[in-house]
């Protein structure tokens, strides 16, 4: 090799070595980044809060807070104050009274409720009982209630229904709807009992 050559190739190699330093760029660790956001953000939070919760007065006065008495409870069912157009209220059942045993299984019967409107608009022809979606709906169908029924009269509405053909108490409950299907009033319960 030239000794011109290797001076160049010296001079190249002194000349990187004493170059400017520029770091080497880190490779970002997107988790890290995360955590260091979310540790601010908490940070942010418990400084907010610290801020806003209000310090006790030196010269503050505790009161004593007195007791009051523990309040009764009352069994009494919640009624609106103002009435609803289409309202019902259950007054007596005519057949097949709670607990009946004397249907046999697979037997079709009647059950009657006697019903008060408690609403103030009159019940239509076009009115059912539709069953109400609890228990067993004894093989009924809505049954349009076939008579119109004014603001504070009282009525027999009826349904026919078939007793289940397996042992045991069955419960199943209507209600009465409107001429749009939508369901109100009380629920009118029917419990027989298989043996």
């Amino acid at each position: 090799m030239k000794p011109k050559s290797i001076i160049a190739i010296l001079s190249v190699i002194l000349l990187s070595a004493c170059g400017p330093d520029t770091p080497a760029s880190p490779t970002t660790d997107v988790n890290a980044l995360y955590t260091a956001a979310a540790e601010t953000f908490v940070a942010q939070l418990t400084q907010t809060a610290e801020a806003l919760t209000p310090t006790p007065e030196a010269n503050a006065i505790e009161t004593p807070i007195p007791s009051s008495p523990t309040p009764e409870i009352t069994t009494t069912p919640l009624r609106l104050t103002t009435p609803l157009c289409d309202d019902a209220a259950w007054v007596d059942d005519i057949t097949i009274p709670d607990k009946y045993d004397q249907l046999a299984p697979g037997q079709e019967f009647i059950k009657t409720w006697e019903v008060k409107n408690t609403g103030t608009c009159t019940w239509s022809l076009d009115y059912k009982l539709v069953y109400g979606g609890y228990k067993d709906p004894l093989g009924g169908k809505p049954t349009k209630i076939g008579i119109e029924v004014p603001p504070g009269a009282i009525a027999q509405v009826s349904i026919t229904l078939v007793a289940p053909r397996q042992k045991g108490e069955y419960l199943s409950a209507w209600r009465l709807s409107n001429a749009n299907g939508f369901p109100f009033g009380d629920f009118l319960y029917v419990i027989i009992i298989i043996r």
